[in-house]
């Protein structure tokens, strides 16, 4: 068993498991059925076909079985480690928009195949990282993540508001993300340049009613259902009359 320092949580102090996740190592003690029950990735891994579950099994193990997830982001397992055990979330994560990224937390939720299991959960979290989102979030490239976080997960609300956020706030040009695969790996490449217009025309409006007393109606943002089956329009919210929900 590897040296327990300040990177090891209990996530559950029974648990049977340890993960050694990311560069640093940092180690989560976390429960075999708990996870085996909701993903199938670990209900694999951890199952009579490979090493980590023979040591499960092994009558002389007394100690937990680590498994090393050198690939994995810490705090995107962290978060789903604690989702599944229904832990509290750390008191310093309060603020999920200044200590936390949503796009790999997707991406662990995705790979784990956990998304069905923790779609309420998962709900929540986006809730909670776009309640301050529209008061210190102007980068484009941050706003993306959430945008790419909320397609993936498929929250339909999380993405109706990013994508407002992004087309009436953000000042940087969108272009620029197509060179970046985690994001368009996600997002369909149509979405992207309907995005980059909305925001254009959103800016211009701006920049023609600026110093003077009119107000400039917001963009509602795009609608995921149609976003996912190519039908979202570069000028109404909604194609298919639906609504965000």
């Amino acid at each position: 068993m590897s040296d327990i320092g300040s990177s090891f949580q209990a996530i559950d102090p029974e648990g049977d498991v340890i993960l050694v996740v990311g560069e640093l190592d940092d180690q989560f003690q976390v429960s075999s059925a708990v996870l085996s029950k909701a993903s199938p990735v670990f209900q694999a891994m951890l199952g009579p076909n490979f090493r980590e579950g023979q040591q499960l099994r092994s009558n002389g193990n007394t100690e937990p079985v680590e498994i090393p997830l050198p690939d994995d982001d810490p705090k995107a397992m962290t978060l789903m480690c604690r989702l599944l055990h229904c832990r509290d979330a750390p008191a310093e994560d309060e603020r999920l928009v200044d200590n936390f990224k949503m796009l790999p937390a997707a991406l662990a939720f995705d790979k784990y195949q956990v998304v069905g299991p923790l779609h309420w959960q998962i709900r929540g979290v986006l809730s909670h990282w776009l309640f301050d989102f529209d008061a210190i979030v102007d980068s484009v490239t941050v706003c993306a993540g959430t945008v790419a976080a909320a397609y993936l997960l498929n929250c339909d609300d999380a993405y109706n508001r990013a994508t407002a956020h992004l087309i009436n706030i953000c000042e940087d040009s969108v272009t620029e993300l197509v060179e970046r695969q985690d994001i368009t790996d996600i997002i369909p490449l149509q979405v992207l340049l309907i995005l980059e217009e909305r925001r254009v025309r959103m800016q211009t409006k701006m920049s023609v009613v600026e110093g003077s007393s009119d107000e400039v109606a917001k963009d509602g943002g795009l609608c995921l259902r149609c976003s996912k089956a190519g039908k979202q329009d570069r000028n109404e919210k909604c194609v298919g009359r639906h609504g965000a929900s």
